[in-house]
């Protein structure tokens, strides 16, 4: 099946003079074969780049909550380890302020 009968659907849109003669000289410097090949493919590459861009967004947040989730946890064990050497010194609680929550993170924020 060739590329051309998969082609159906019309997009339209006006520019100005200006804005054809930039469009009709970056054609010819790319070789394209028309302007509407060329349009074509400047706007299919720019969809393609935007959604890679967004996958790549979400997994890197997902990456990151789950990072940030194993420091958290490094640092309480560390936190409960310095408290325990502490203790065993002074023979006293480590520190009489009340200990922070951890923060949790919202997960639904990374998906």
């Amino acid at each position: 099946m060739s590329l051309r009968s998969n082609r159906t659907r019309l997009v339209t849109f006006r520019i100005s003079a200006e804005e054809h003669h930039s469009l009709t000289n970056a054609c010819a410097t790319e070789g394209a074969r028309s302007v509407s090949d060329y349009a074509r493919s400047a706007v299919l590459a720019r969809m393609m780049i935007h959604r890679a861009s967004s996958f790549s967004l979400g997994d890197d947040l997902a990456t990151l909550g789950t990072r940030l989730e194993e420091i958290d946890q490094a640092l309480q064990e560390l936190s409960e380890t310095i408290a325990r050497v502490m203790g065993k010194r002074s023979g006293k609680e480590a520190s009489s302020e009340p200990r922070r929550a951890p923060i949790e993170l919202k997960q639904e924020a990374y998906k």
